[in-house]
């Protein structure tokens, strides 16, 4: 213990332990509540003197302490049994725990087999609480009943030979009655008053925290009602929810009987919680708790302003390296998370207006002293801080000079001893051999004067042997410096030749490529192509590979599309499905392409909504023209062919280089004439005859991919490209 009044440093040592646990350990935690809860005791019995409202001394009472965690999540509750063994009354105002008292547990087990008995753990939660009192034994007879069922039936089966289990399912069953015709809160009560619950904890020892507790369960439930949420499920699972992300309700109004502000209670709370509240005596604990820093040992690691750190994974050797980036943001993040817990730190130790108590649990505290810095009265430096990794060892740096002082008083006095052992050996040993020296030092003074003049004489030697050694090689070494010069200049100017590599898609589409390097490709002048690519790339490039993503388009529903019709994209679609599912052979005339819509749309392959957009008289029209009558004759015809081939990528980007790109696409339809191919691509657009040429060109990068395929696929020539333009009826050859 290290205390100067109104200050106290306190480390507990758990070396002496048998059990092999760290500061973090359930043990270790327990020790520590243990020890506060025996000097809030101490200090209380002893009469510890602190100023009332008006400043005039008064003893202190239990609710003039807090006790301050940095995380009192289940760690409040065994400093609250620590204190209740020593007859203290805990109170944790912020609703820390409060799920978790055996009051509320007890209430929330039993709206929950009233909402759903067949819940094996609820129910028996239920039955063993403080309103129905079921032993083990008990409990373990109904299981018998039934092995193979669940508890709840099970217990019905007890009951018919069992008064109790028929009592229960009796009153649980009559609250399920009730309680779709309560709210929440009025249930709430309903079920308090059949089940005697507000009295029965009411007889426990500190009851009536435990009778508030219940009653701003009611009151939650009250608010819920209230913030337009309605019955008894939702606020149930609105607690649930809270339980399973470790939250709490909102702390209870100012007027709730669960703690007013005049009860005699130590207040535990949370750091964050205390910001803004004094009180006389404080008590931080478990400041040994190392700072949560997993965050940083995730495989990705972010920040808001330095972006994303990855590792880097050398395949080969299956070892992960942390990148540049990825230290950065992990040395930005440490910072911040460094300055944060100092804050809380500083509001911890800021609350206290007479006496701060801090308490610190390490499992070997002679291995930390030795830790701390041998020099005191230095500020600590900002690795040390970095390093520490909890606000106890913070502190340690900070009182190095007076723990070692306190802490280290045995050691220095077993030194000291030691020392002045040492020392009366040395003086009876050199009063001993006086003599002895003096005689030897007469004959072996020449031998030391030569032996020194020796060794200056060779040192001399070595110097001028190596002054020869530089001056001859004087040329050597502007040699070598040119040639490091020169090696390092290479270095920082290498530009990497394959820099278009990153900005390469692993993946393009036939229909993404439509007008994109129809400038150049079709221009004559192959060099004049290649200037327009390398020159455009930063800007036209980088924007095409950006447009270039597959677009996914959803189907509206059927009512959308009676009441306000098919967009254009929708008409397209359409009549792509109508091209696709008709015969060809049938459609020569309007009469044969109405006949086969009215197929589809029998067949469901259409609906009677998409088949009326569709204009048989363009149909029919196609079929009657030369290119029509070509694919009814040709010797083999396919429609809606997809593909999926791997192309070079300098085919679509300039600088490449070997890299692949896969390139995926589908033929509307092609037919083949004597050994060749004719690739045919249906156009819903809407164009005019001033539009047409335009359109022309900026379909055809799109045919030429097509025919390109084909040609690879087939091993068949393609002999021509056609652009059918359903909404001109016109085809045009590219």
């Amino acid at each position: 213990m290290m205390t100067t009044g109104a200050f106290e440093f306190d480390i507990i040592d758990m070396s002496t332990l048998e059990q092999d646990d760290d500061e973090e350990s359930p043990a270790a935690i327990e020790i520590e509540a243990q020890f506060t809860a025996d000097r809030i005791d101490k200090l209380i019995k002893s009469g510890y003197s602190v100023p009332d409202e008006n400043g005039i001394p008064r003893p202190v009472r239990s609710s003039d302490i807090a006790i301050l965690l940095r995380s009192v999540k289940g760690k409040a509750w065994r400093y609250a049994a620590a204190l209740a063994q020593r007859g203290i009354t805990a109170d944790l105002p912020s609703g820390e725990g409060f799920l978790e008292t055996p009051e509320i547990s007890a209430a929330l087990a039993i709206i929950s087999i009233v909402d759903n008995p067949m819940q094996d753990i609820p129910l028996v939660a239920a039955m063993r609480s403080l309103a129905y009192g079921f032993s083990a034994d008990e409990l373990a007879m109904i299981r018998t009943q039934s092995h193979s069922t669940d508890y709840y039936n099970a217990l019905l089966r007890a009951s018919e030979t069992n008064k109790k289990c028929a009592d229960f399912i009796e009153e649980i069953n009559k609250l399920r009655e009730l309680a779709p015709d309560m709210t929440a809160d009025r249930f709430i009560w309903h079920m308090y008053s059949v089940t005697g619950l507000l009295g029965r904890v009411g007889a426990m020892r500190d009851g009536a925290r435990r009778r508030g507790n219940l009653i701003i369960l009611a009151e939650y439930a009250r608010r819920y009602e209230q913030s337009g949420y309605k019955g008894l499920f939702g606020f149930l699972t609105y607690i649930r929810s809270l339980q399973q992300r470790g939250a709490e309700p909102a702390h209870a109004p100012a007027n709730s009987t669960s703690m007013g502000e005049n009860e005699d209670a130590v207040r535990i709370m949370s750091i964050h919680k205390s910001k803004g509240l004094e009180f006389p005596v404080v008590i931080l604990a478990d400041t040994a708790k190392r700072f949560n820093n997993r965050d940083l040992s995730n495989p990705i690691v972010f920040h808001t302003e330095l972006g994303v750190g990855v590792k880097f994974t050398d395949r080969q050797r299956r070892i992960e390296y942390p990148t540049l980036a990825r230290l950065a943001i992990q040395g930005k993040l440490t910072s911040e998370m460094m300055a944060e817990e100092l804050r809380l730190l500083y509001v911890a130790m800021t609350r206290a207006r007479e006496k701060l108590i801090i308490t610190a649990t390490f499992k070997d505290t002679a291995k930390e002293l030795e830790k701390l810095p041998a020099e005191s009265g230095i500020k600590p430096a900002v690795q040390l801080l970095e390093e520490s990794g909890s606000m106890a060892k913070w502190l340690m740096l900070a009182l190095a000079e007076d723990i070692k002082r306190r802490y280290g008083k045995e050691a220095e006095s077993e030194e000291a001893e030691e020392a002045e052992e040492a020392e009366e050996v040395a003086v009876a040993a050199e009063n001993a051999e006086n003599a002895e020296d003096a005689e030897y030092a007469k004959h072996t003074e020449g031998t030391v004067e030569s032996i020194n003049d020796k060794l200056i004489t060779k040192i001399n030697k070595n110097a001028a042997n190596i002054g020869e050694n530089c001056n001859a090689n004087i040329d050597t070494d502007d040699n070598i410096v040119d040639s490091l010069v020169e090696e390092l200049r290479e270095r920082f100017t290498y530009v990497y030749p394959h820099s278009i590599a990153p900005e390469l898609p692993s993946k393009l589409t036939a229909t993404g490529m439509k007008g994109y390097y129809a400038e150049f490709e079709s221009d004559s002048e192959a060099e004049k192509a290649d200037f327009l690519v390398v020159k455009d790339y930063t800007a036209k490039t980088k924007q095409a590979l950006k447009i270039k993503q597959a677009q996914h388009t959803f189907k509206r529903p059927q009512f959308i599309e009676k009441e306000t019709g098919l967009t254009a994209a929708e008409r397209g679609t359409v009549m792509h499905l109508t091209m696709q599912l008709i015969d060809f052979d049938k459609c020569s005339s309007r009469a044969g392409v109405e006949d086969e819509l009215r197929r589809l749309v029998d067949s469901g392959m259409l609906t009677t909504e998409q088949s009326k957009v569709i204009e048989a008289e363009k149909i029919a029209s196609f079929f009657a023209a030369d290119i029509g009558k070509r694919i009814i004759q040709a010797d083999f015809a396919k429609r809606e062919f997809k593909f999926t081939l791997l192309s070079p990528a300098e085919r679509f980007y300039h600088g490449g280089g070997e890299d692949k790109i896969l390139l995926q696409g589908m033929v509307d339809c092609f037919f083949e004439e004597n050994g060749q191919l004719t690739v045919i691509d249906f156009k819903t657009d809407y164009v005019t005859a001033e539009t047409v040429d335009e359109k022309k060109e900026h379909y055809t990068p799109q045919l030429a991919i097509y025919s390109e395929a084909l040609e690879r696929i087939t091993g068949k020539p393609v002999k021509e490209r056609v652009i059918h333009f359903f909404s001109i009826g016109q085809s045009f050859f590219v």
